[in-house]
């Protein structure tokens, strides 16, 4: 996975192109710098508004009927680059967040937590009442913080939005009271001092031994799989959903984890390449087809689904592979429900990949009431992509290894006037006057 960015660039370097692309091409840190408009004017993928319009009949009638996503899918200048991955369903949005054992809970006879000083309380009991090396913990560091307990605090470790305005939380003042915190629960035993450092195979043995109290991850993948591990060695042990935290009781919850119905990492673009367009626009259109919906999120009827009462049920095929795949890889054998692609996404596949009454409850307890927070799928100028490639990159590695240098100790809180006036004059301010500029534009779509 961290090797995708450079074979993606590689690709566009050398010239020599496939017909279709699928992946981002946004064009800040990751994807075509200087963004999809620029990948048009530079000959790399060609505007599909016209195919759209007049050979894709499916995904025409989809963004006729849904304008909040056709707005989505544009540049700004209102012309289509892409044949999108959209999310059918608002529950399909709210698939990770803070998890708990619930045994444990009940041992130190305690609710699940709502705000910080619970968290902290519950926690504490973890490790004193149940001797936890890991009261807490999360699957690496690049994933580990996105807004899950620094949103209490009234930012988030990106940029977002208050009132239509751009910000960036490592230089909000909350953002330092979190690291405080995380500092502090690391110094008290509370923080699992090896997560910055963790590959799948030791977060994953921590949480299946019973190790860890709480945790971060997915509600398939994750929740689904760690219910069935963690029960192998304690027959009793169970997992919950825990709401994102708040500073004080009652307050609502302002950032979580959150992303919009248009996903660009799984959009299909079409190169300069291709010598079918009609080909191409067909094949591509049958992912938005009422034919298509059905294959690409359920696979084939009578093999990996069938139909029950109108409803595409999955087969033991998928739900209980006779070769030992779990439901992911069932689903991932047959269908891209769960991966996306150049489709739209049926809230019926994720109704039923969560099996246990633990992840069919999940979702609803990390949705967020107001998104309104969340940066939208922004396009970049030629030369704000410049400012923001030159810049931004560069100024997100520092962030993040200054962010676990402030929780591991090995920084004193200080410098960190130091660390945020050297943020700005990494170009911080500039970046932001990009943004903000990009949000404009796509505000008057």
């Amino acid at each position: 996975a961290d090797q995708i960015e450079e074979g993606f660039d590689l690709m566009i370097s050398s010239g020599d192109l496939p017909d279709l692309i699928e992946h981002s091409f946004l064009g800040e840190t990751i994807g075509y710098k200087g963004g999809p408009s620029r990948a048009m004017q530079d000959n790399i993928i060609i505007d599909v508004t016209d195919l759209i319009n007049t050979k894709a009949p499916n995904l025409k009638k989809v963004l006729e009927e849904h304008p909040d996503w056709d707005r989505l899918v544009k540049t700004d200048e209102g012309r289509y680059y892409c044949f999108p991955a959209l999310r059918g369903d608002a529950s399909l949005a709210f698939w990770t967040g803070l998890q708990m054992r619930t045994d444990y809970l009940q041992k130190v006879n305690m609710e699940a937590p709502e705000t910080i000083d619970e968290w902290e309380t519950v926690l504490t009991a973890f490790r004193d009442q149940l001797g936890l090396p890991y009261p807490l913990t999360f699957p690496n560091a690049s994933f580990s913080l996105v807004n899950h307990f620094v949103g209490a605090f009234g930012v988030t470790v990106d940029f977002y939005l208050e009132n239509d305005t751009v910000k960036y939380g490592p230089l909000e003042p909350g953002y330092l009271d979190f690291l405080k915190l995380f500092q502090r629960w690391m110094e008290q035993g509370l923080l699992d001092p090896d997560f910055a450092t963790h590959d799948t195979k030791i977060f994953e043995a921590k949480i299946a031994s019973g190790e860890a109290g709480a945790y971060q991850n997915s509600v398939g993948g994750g929740m689904g799989k760690y219910l069935a591990t963690t029960k192998k060695n304690n027959p009793e042990a169970d997992i919950t959903a825990v709401k994102f935290p708040v500073l004080q009781k009652g307050d609502k919850v302002k950032f979580g984890y959150y992303t919009y119905d248009y996903t660009p990492h799984q959009s299909v673009s079409i190169t300069t390449a291709c010598e079918d367009l009609d080909a191409a626009a067909r094949f591509l259109d049958y992912g938005y087809s009422e034919e298509g919906k059905m294959y690409y999120n359920f696979g084939e009827e009578g093999v990996s689904y069938k139909m029950v009462n109108g409803y595409p049920a999955y087969t033991e095929e998928v739900t209980n592979n006779p070769d030992g795949l779990d439901m992911n890889q069932g689903i991932v054998k047959y269908s891209r429900a769960n991966l996306l692609g150049p489709m739209i996404q049926d809230s019926r596949y994720f109704e039923q990949y969560m099996v246990n009454p633990q992840q069919k409850e999940a979702p609803e307890i990390w949705k967020l009431d107001d998104t309104s927070w969340c940066m939208p799928p922004i396009t970049l100028t030629e030369e704000e992509s410049k400012i923001v490639a030159s810049r931004l990159t560069e100024i997100t590695k520092y962030v993040r290894e200054m962010e676990i240098k402030f929780i591991m100790g090995v920084e004193p809180f200080s410098n960190y006037d130091a660390f945020c006036s050297r943020i700005r004059n990494m170009g911080i301010d500039e970046v932001l006057a990009a943004h903000q500029a990009a949000l404009v534009r796509f505000n008057n779509r």
